[in-house]
């Protein structure tokens, strides 16, 4: 099992409880959901041998502190224990933390984040095949219109999309998304589960939404954003990056992971965005590579430009600064990967 035995969802959220129970469900031997806080404690006392609990910190009748504080003096050996909230705050991310809970997480909670928190340290990570993320979809509550789980889209058109999550939502499954790709812009849909794809080395793993309905006015913003993104790759660098993806798929099949560098040039006004820096750790990580490194883009060719009369486009204001690669290769370090600039 990849994330535990038997897995406690604890949540006074009729529906976080369900779409989190069928998010995981492929990932444990058995699912248990508690709406209350009364509730954990029965399910905790019928099944000793509950190795996870994913719960929410403010409940109708108690709070997540209050569980975690009970397991940590009864529990032997104590379940892993993740926590979230809609009311974030450093002070009580580190109270959580020295208590010994996994993971204090802001709501709405990423599926990659419970991942993330919840692998053991010693279990391979799981290899996805081929697709990056173009984007991401947080699964709304129609009732509280709250973010409840966020899914990566390794595919999209402006009729329906490939959702990453392995078989948890089942064919038929009404949704409503709201599906951002940048920080400034977001599609509403609505979309029913019409698919469900099992991963392979030529295919990733997920769910085939068909949309049913836009919001207003977001149908061309989708539309718009869909023909963007697939051209990124072919606009910077003039051709496609299929022979790249398709070459990691090959070395994943006779090399370790853990023995591979990824290096990224960092190139200024291409790829080094917060985002795409953030985006490009999560699928080195989800490979199953543990090192990466980040290198300046170096000036090697401003002398055969000026050889050949050219104009050297990236003079040196437009040079990423050191200060800026640090902060980069801060990042990727915070998704388990080891950045080795200057280690080789």
């Amino acid at each position: 099992m990849l994330l535990g035995n038997r897995i406690l969802v604890v949540d006074d959220s009729r529906l976080m409880l369900e779409v989190l129970g069928r998010v995981l469900a492929p990932h444990c031997a058995m699912m248990l959901l508690a709406s209350s806080y009364r509730d954990a404690l029965r399910e905790l006392s019928e099944n000793p041998d509950i190795g996870v609990v994913i719960c929410d910190v403010d409940l109708t009748d108690g709070n997540g502190f209050q569980l975690l504080e009970l397991l940590v003096c009864e529990s032997k050996p104590m379940p892993k224990f993740l926590m979230f909230t809609a009311h974030w705050s450093e002070e009580e991310r580190e109270r959580a933390l020295s208590l010994g809970a996994r993971a204090y997480l802001r709501k709405p909670v990423s599926l990659r984040e419970i991942r993330s928190a919840l692998v053991m340290p010693d279990s391979p990570r799981p290899r996805n095949p081929r697709h990056c993320t173009l984007a991401n979809a947080w699964i709304v509550d129609p009732e509280r219109r709250e973010r409840l789980v966020c899914l990566g889209i390794h595919d999209i058109s402006a009729t329906g999309a490939l959702l990453d999550s392995t078989g948890p939502l089942p064919v038929g499954t009404k949704l409503e998304f709201e599906i951002v790709y940048s920080e400034h812009e977001e599609v509403r849909a609505k979309g029913t589960v019409v698919r469900v794809q099992e991963p392979s080395w030529g295919y990733v793993g997920g769910v085939g939404i068909a949309f049913r309905s836009f919001g207003e006015g977001t149908k061309e913003l989708l539309t718009d954003y869909v023909s963007q993104a697939l051209k990124r790759s072919t606009e910077l660098t003039g051709r496609s990056n299929e022979l790249i993806l398709d070459n990691l798929g090959r070395v994943l099949r006779i090399k370790d992971p853990q023995d591979v560098v990824i290096r990224i040039p960092v190139i200024p006004g291409c790829n080094d965005s917060i985002e795409n820096i953030r985006e490009s750790a999560m699928f080195v990580a989800e490979l199953g590579f543990t090192q990466i490194e980040l290198m300046p883009y170096h000036e090697f060719g401003v002398s055969k430009y000026r050889q050949y009369g050219m104009v050297y486009q990236l003079d040196e204001s437009t040079r990423a600064a050191e200060g800026d690669l640090q902060d980069l290769r801060r990042l990727v370090e915070s998704f388990g990967l080891q950045e080795v600039t200057g280690r080789m």
